[in-house]
């Protein structure tokens, strides 16, 4: 599994080959033409600032947000359910008992 997600994250480096694109005026808006290869399928982005520039993401459907108080019950609904994703069961020996003053000596 971890090889699987050395390979994944490594593959993930390998497509991301920075592209440029042109900055010009539209109006009295900086404006930025995107490479074809990034456009994006949406109607709106997001600007985030970075320690490294800025990044752009499409604006996603408006999500009804949970409660706390509904977020918990839904994660409470999903253990007893099992979980969202089946854990294999751990193969680890038993603790020894250990006999801690064995060596003791009192003086």
């Amino acid at each position: 599994m971890v090889a699987t997600l050395i390979d994944t994250i490594f593959d993930a480096e390998a497509s991301m080959k920075p592209a440029t694109g042109k900055i010009f005026m539209s109006g009295r808006s900086q404006a930025v033409r995107i490479p074809k290869e990034f456009r994006f399928d949406a109607t709106e982005v997001e600007f985030l600032r970075t320690p490294y520039g800025i990044a752009l993401r499409p604006v996603m459907a408006e999500r009804p947000r949970l409660t706390p108080a509904e977020a918990m019950a839904k994660i409470r609904a999903l253990i007893a359910e099992g979980g969202p994703v089946d854990f294999p069961p751990r193969d680890q020996p038993a603790d020894p008992m250990r006999d801690y003053f064995a060596d003791w000596k009192d003086e």
